[in-house]
């Protein structure tokens, strides 16, 4: 049985093209995003889009990707809606990340978590109730990755009944 391909796809880019990527794409990542599993269903992720990607380098020592990115997507969580919003907004992300990769996007998790979030907060005025977990770097790949390879797959950390 096969791996599905945007899976061995999926690279975290770093450097970008200049071009713009369309509002329909990046409304395709964003509809991914939301058929992602949540606790008790109660889809407590909201998003941030911004073409500002400038006033997000330096919130923290990770943001590199977004140099060059022309788009962000910021993952925040309704803590107030969820205690396991963590769980739910990073099952989202991936949801984002795979999408990306299918529509020959290149994108890159950016972690935001404890980690200049008080002034994200302040810049894109997230209210207090929501949790930031990431920003998302969105663009078109300054140049292509191979596919990831079988011999990537460690049977050695597989343990069945006991570790």
């Amino acid at each position: 049985m096969a791996i599905v391909p945007e899976i061995k796809q999926r690279h975290s880019i770093r450097q970008y093209k200049s071009k713009k990527v369309p509002e329909k794409l990046i409304n395709e990542l964003l509809k991914a995003a939301m058929f992602a599993p949540s606790a008790k269903n109660q889809r407590c992720w909201e998003f941030i889009v911004t073409d500002n990607t400038k006033q997000l380098l330096d919130l923290t020592p990770y943001t590199l990707p977004l140099k060059t990115a022309p788009h962000a997507i910021i993952v925040i969580g309704d803590k107030n809606k969820s205690n396991h919003w963590i769980e739910d907004c990073s099952a989202a992300v991936e949801n984002i990340l795979l999408q990306a990769t299918k529509l020959g996007l290149g994108t890159c998790w950016v972690n935001m978590y404890k980690s200049g979030d008080e002034k994200l907060r302040k810049i894109m005025s997230i209210p207090n109730n929501f949790e930031i977990l990431c920003a998302i770097s969105v663009g078109y790949p300054d140049r292509k990755k191979s596919d990831h390879l079988d011999k990537e797959f460690e049977k050695q950390k597989i343990h069945y009944e006991k570790f």
